[in-house]
């Protein structure tokens, strides 16, 4: 919490990408079994604890609202992972601009099919939730797909296939992102097309996932034999996925 006595939330920004890079780096330390970088990263944070946090927690005080945001922030990823096994109605989230990305959903044909594409991906693209959530998902499974020792790739294989399906469980939530506003039920479109929608955009993001953790498979394995073994079994999860899963949640959801 000491980024957050920082006066600057730009200051707080770099502290935390750089206690990141610190960490990330230890960690792949630890992993590949290098004790001499560790010692050498375990002094290099005993000295940023002792020479310039502690200073910093004498000399400023805590940042109250933005701990109260954190904490809201923190319960809200409760709330939306809950959200996917039970009703949670209060369920909160934040919007961003990012206009590149929201801006790409312009491009759809002015129909209605496309009434829920456009809507889901607008949602996905400026919600605070769901693009973070693919991101990171994509980001941590990659390293640790990539931290897998070379004689144990099956584990790479296991790691990715988890990692399509946490994609997808935790996305297919979108579905339940618009009910407690009114004017998606107004909309002049049968609710199959909803469905369709939301199969559509799930499927899309897990097989990109599959796709990336391909990628990363490959590479770090150099065996073509690993990578086709996730590409096969993660688009045979997308499959099932989107065509029993999603359907199911549905059916649940309309009884």
């Amino acid at each position: 919490m000491a980024e957050l006595r920082s006066q600057y939330v730009a200051n707080q920004w770099k502290l935390k990408w750089l206690r990141f890079l610190i960490n990330l780096v230890f960690a792949l330390f630890v992993l590949m079994v290098e004790p001499l970088f560790v010692l050498v990263l375990l002094l290099l944070m005993g000295f940023l604890l002792a020479f310039y946090y502690r200073p910093k927690m004498k000399n400023h005080q805590l940042k109250w609202d933005q701990l109260i945001e954190l904490e809201e922030q923190t319960l809200n990823s409760f709330y939306r992972f809950a959200n996917a096994f039970t009703d949670v109605p209060h369920l909160k989230s934040r919007v961003r601009k990012r206009s590149m990305l929201a801006n790409q959903w312009e491009r759809l044909h002015n129909k209605s099919s496309n009434t829920y594409v456009y809507l889901y991906g607008k949602t996905f693209a400026r919600s605070g939730d769901y693009f973070g959530i693919f991101v990171r998902l994509a980001i941590v499974g990659a390293l640790l797909v990539y931290a897998t020792p070379g004689e144990w790739q099956w584990l790479a294989v296991a790691i990715s296939v988890l990692f399509t399906y946490i994609t997808g469980s935790q996305l297919v939530t979108i579905y339940y992102h618009h009910r407690t506003i009114v004017w998606p039920d107004l909309y002049p479109v049968h609710q199959h097309v909803r469905e369709q929608s939301v199969q559509s955009f799930v499927r899309t993001l897990m097989v990109a996932q599959v796709f990336w953790l391909t990628l990363i498979t490959g590479i770090t394995s150099m065996s073509v034999a690993y990578a086709m073994m996730v590409l096969f079994i993660g688009l045979l999860l997308v499959i099932f996925y989107a065509q029993v899963q999603v359907p199911k949640l549905f059916r649940s959801t309309a009884s």
